[in-house]
């Protein structure tokens, strides 16, 4: 019976919860969806994981490093979050690693970028965005170019935006 009690003290605040959020719409709030994200895995040509750092002959995926472009110019992409201070997110799904790429928010809908895998090693990307509402606020990635090749694009691939690269 107390158990029923609290659940019938804790509803109220709940109910107040979701009603907020749904009148809000804030991101604090609320889970939206973000239609630029995208992630890709790196193997060399035999299948090896290069960002499998625990693997001899792999990428230091701690000195990664990635650079904005723009007008000509390189600058580092740096965050103070703590979440992903470099600008790159590294997970496993299904036993590969995956790397998701931050270059930061920007009025632009095209964003050229440099991946620095080691001192000697580079390779560059640009993504297409699109506008999805008359504010301007909502965009959608479109187009992901890789060393000047197309790799992933909407209006071909899946809605998951995913691709790997091949070194």
């Amino acid at each position: 019976m107390q158990k029923l009690l609290k659940a019938y003290k804790i509803l109220p605040l709940l109910i107040l919860f979701v009603m907020g959020c749904i009148e809000q719409e804030t991101e604090m709030c609320c889970t939206q969806i973000d239609e630029t994200t995208y992630e890709f895995s790196v193997l060399n040509r035999q299948g090896k994981d290069l960002l499998d750092a625990s693997e001899e002959g792999t990428y230091n995926t701690n000195k990664i490093k990635l650079y904005r472009l723009k007008n000509g110019n390189r600058s580092l992409v740096e965050y103070t979050d703590g979440t992903s201070p470099a600008g790159y997110y590294i997970y496993q799904y299904e036993g590969v690693n995956r790397i998701r790429l931050y270059f930061g928010n920007s009025d632009d809908l095209i964003t050229e970028g440099i991946i620095q895998w080691s001192e000697n090693e580079s390779d560059t990307i640009k993504l297409e965005e699109e506008l999805q509402n008359e504010n301007a606020t909502v965009r959608k990635l479109v187009k992901i170019t890789y060393n000047n090749v197309v790799v992933w694009d909407v209006s071909k691939n899946l809605p998951q935006r995913y691709f790997q690269v091949i070194k």
